[in-house]
């Protein structure tokens, strides 16, 4: 779709695209303190990138034995979210303690990081039910998140 002029030459006579700007270079967002989400506070240090290279080449047992001397405060974490997520298996025992409170915090507290809690996860499960009753094929989908949810908290 295209603009007529007249409509063109009163969008840049309007300060149009300047007021477009300013609604988007003005918004400020509060730093986050959970590493997932502080992630998007901004780009990771370059000094950090042989390191970064060096992980994804490792294989997982020895990324659970490698140390790296980071520059960006949130790598640690984020590198022990990652292994914990995709190799738990590597953990130490101390780790996977570290690792099953982080989750049962994200599932079950406002303030866990989560997009949200399994209390509200359940309450969107019991609304849908309720409109979708009706809906045998729905209700299957249902269950399978249900159980699907149920899980996460063991």
């Amino acid at each position: 779709m295209f603009l007529s002029p007249a409509l063109a030459g009163t969008v840049c006579t309007t300060g149009f695209f300047q007021r477009v700007a300013a609604a988007y270079t003005s918004r400020t967002f509060e730093p986050s303190g959970d590493v997932d989400v502080a992630s998007y506070d901004g780009f990771l240090n370059n000094a950090d990138a042989a390191s970064l290279a060096q992980i994804r080449r490792a294989s997982p047992k020895q990324l659970a034995k490698m140390r790296f001397d980071f520059h960006d405060q949130r790598l640690p974490e984020l590198l022990f979210r990652y292994r914990a997520r995709n190799w738990p298996e590597t953990l130490t025992p101390a780790e996977m303690e570290n690792w099953e409170l982080s989750r049962l915090q994200r599932l079950t507290q406002g303030n866990g990081g989560g997009s949200i809690t399994f209390a509200e996860f359940s309450g969107q499960i019991a609304l849908l039910r309720e409109t979708l009753k009706a809906d045998e094929s729905a209700g299957r989908i249902l269950d399978a998140l249900e159980k699907w949810g149920a899980n996460l908290l063991n």
